[in-house]
């Protein structure tokens, strides 16, 4: 239920198909990667320094940041975009009852 969730929230949000993952294995510091084009979008938390709900939620706010701007880039703009839905996933998660 908490990943279907998850994914919906992407979907809906990002406009097109995306897909969450989960990894122990990605590059030293990057808490998530995501590759997107116009149809679809891979988001993968990484394990090894998301721990817990808080750490996988901007994971993939971070993620999904990037993918609804169409750039890797950083800045004012983005950041606004990933607290905005940084706030809106844990909202949904603290709807999940054990979770949050």
């Amino acid at each position: 239920m908490y990943w279907k969730r998850l994914t919906r929230f992407c979907r809906k949000t990002a406009d097109r198909e995306v897909n969450l993952m989960l990894a122990n294995n990605l590059s030293a510091g990057m808490h998530g990667i995501t590759v997107f084009n116009y149809k679809s979008a891979d988001i993968v938390v990484n394990l090894d320094y998301c721990k817990d709900d808080t750490g996988i939620a901007q994971a993939i706010a971070h993620e999904l940041a990037h993918i609804v701007m169409g750039t890797s880039d950083h800045g004012n703009v983005w950041s606004e975009l990933m607290s905005k839905y940084y706030d809106a996933i844990m909202e949904k998660m603290e709807r999940i009852p054990g979770v949050g």
